[in-house]
């Protein structure tokens, strides 16, 4: 069967179920989002809780599965990928495990290239995982985690805290330590990935324990290009985990992007850099809890080895203007607040920042020449 129609029949595209465009809206919750089709406004079911701010903007085209008009279930729509940056974004949480499934038992990653599925949702200890396949080797657990987080040529996950995925890292990890075999797979949802990383500045203890595992357990990332009718190339690209890098820059070190809100205006604040940023995100939280007429709306930690203070303020500045001096609470380091009318987390400028704060072009460039890597 050629890849195409395979494709479209593994994650459910045929005559009675087309795919069709759509515009975002907003989200009124985590797995419902509001959107235009055709000059109207519909709700959409959201197969995916994660955050996806960078993708989910307002204007934003997605591609949208239609179930038809006698199907019985509240949404006639569901969300199957997004337009991002020039790339197609699948972001089915649900269907990308058929997706991996269908990479292994055709061959197409070139780690596994030997190996073929022999059960799904497979118990251990604690955890259920999503694979046990046999190969040359041996039976071998295999874990896998969608990521849609990509700009600059590099990927990372998760987006948000994960104290799951954390467990099954440790948990695989001592699966080889006691003398079997287990992997983890990071499915890369967008072709423009070259390099993967454990995101750092969302969730520290999950990249902790990533470098951790290092020698322990096989991590394997792979980036799929997808096309707008859902399907994919045949050639699945290897994605790089530059183990240095992530040495270097996993550390507890950084600044704050505070996002808040008070009488109907925002601020974006910047603290200074800090060698314990735990502790400042904990002490930014309490505050928050205790703001009054203030609203933190989000935070974004930024992690990094070096003080990129200065570069942050410079580019901030250019998008807001001049600042003010100010602490989020007291004895904070010093925090640069700019006042903005409208709400940045739903503007694509503000989105792009954080990105590029986070995935920056000089981290991208770090991962270039990094001698570490592991295949």
């Amino acid at each position: 069967m050629p890849t195409a129609v395979a494709i479209q029949n593994l994650i459910g595209i045929n005559q009675h179920t087309p795919i069709i465009p759509g515009v975002f809206r907003s989200r009124p919750n985590r797995f419902l989002v509001r959107c235009a089709i055709y000059g109207r406004e519909i709700d959409a079911f959201m197969p995916n809780p994660g955050r996806m701010g960078e993708i989910l903007l307002p204007g934003a085209k997605l591609i949208l599965m239609d179930h038809g008009r006698l199907i019985r279930r509240k949404t006639r729509y569901t969300v199957m990928a997004a337009h991002v940056r020039g790339q197609v974004v699948f972001l089915h949480t649900h269907k990308s495990n058929l997706v991996a499934r269908w990479l292994v038992d055709t061959g197409r990653i070139p780690a596994l290239a030997d190996y073929r599925v022999v059960r799904a949702e497979v118990p251990h200890g604690r955890s259920r995982f999503d694979f046990l396949l046999d190969g040359p080797e041996g039976p071998l657990l295999l874990e896998v985690k969608s990521c849609t987080l990509v700009a600059n040529g590099l990927a990372m996950f998760p987006d948000a805290v994960t104290k799951r995925g954390r467990r099954h890292m440790i948990e695989l990890a001592a699966i080889n330590a006691q003398g079997h075999r287990a992997a983890v797979l990071f499915l890369i949802h967008n072709a423009s990935a070259g390099y993967f990383l454990p995101d750092y500045h969302t969730d520290i203890n999950f990249a902790e324990t990533f470098k951790n595992i290092e020698t322990i357990l096989p991590v394997y990332a792979v980036a799929i290009d997808w096309h707008l009718d859902l399907t994919i190339e045949e050639h699945v690209e290897t994605v790089t985990i530059p183990w240095d890098v992530i040495r270097r820059e996993a550390v507890d070190k950084g600044n704050v992007i505070i996002l808040g809100e008070k009488t109907g205006s925002f601020t974006v604040s910047l603290t200074d850099y800090s060698g314990a940023l735990s502790d400042c995100l904990r002490r930014i939280e309490t505050a928050a809890r205790k703001a009054g007429s203030y609203s933190v709306k989000m935070i974004f930690p930024v992690r990094s080895s070096k003080d990129q203070t200065a570069t942050m303020l410079h580019a901030l500045e250019a998008l807001y203007g001049h600042f003010h001096y100010g602490s989020i609470y007291e004895g904070c380091l010093k925090t640069y607040i700019f006042n903005t009318r409208d709400n940045p987390a739903r503007q694509r400028a503000y989105q792009d920042l954080i990105l590029n704060f986070r995935m920056s072009p000089s981290l991208l460039d770090s991962c270039t020449t990094d001698k570490g890597i592991r295949p």
